[in-house]
């Protein structure tokens, strides 16, 4: 597996966060900033991963709940749920996480591939699986974390 954050010693740098107390990570070149919660612009007839759109410094950001697009229940916000923005097919999405992790460096060697057992959309979106000491990091590949049928047509994907 080779991403944009793999160094010249093979080594790969994630930006992690939490989602139901499991580890997730991203390259870390993806990630633009962290925000907290704000007020959210619901959109009609948006898909049920989206959770609304903000005004950031005057750029209109959608943002999207990851704990909706990997089929885990929604759960209200609390102190530590932050949005995660990222650049994605040249486009700022925002995505909203239970909480936030740290930078963890892994040799490219490290990332396995995901189990093919399962199935459907949220399958696509895990690109590898990091055996760590505290269990397991879950490594998501950005672009099919947008690019599904209910927001390919919002995001142009």
């Amino acid at each position: 597996m080779q991403t944009a954050g793999t160094g010249l010693s093979g080594v790969i740098q994630f930006g992690t966060f939490y989602l139901d107390g499991q580890l997730f990570g991203v390259d870390i070149l993806k990630m633009r900033e962290i925000l907290l919660p704000q007020d959210m612009t619901r959109v009609p007839r948006a898909g049920q991963e989206m959770e609304g759109v903000i005004n950031l410094r005057g750029l209109v950001i959608p943002v999207v709940s990851l704990r909706a697009r990997l089929g885990i229940p929604r759960r209200p916000y609390d102190k530590q749920t932050r949005i995660i923005n990222m650049e994605i097919n040249g486009m700022v999405v925002g995505f909203l996480v239970d909480s936030i992790g740290h930078v963890h460096s892994y040799a490219a060697s490290e990332i396995k591939e995901p189990p093919s057992l399962y199935g459907g959309g949220e399958i696509e979106a895990i690109s590898g699986m990091v055996i760590t000491g505290a269990g397991m990091l879950v490594v998501l590949d950005t672009a099919h974390l947008v690019c599904t049928d209910s927001l390919r047509q919002a995001l142009d994907c």
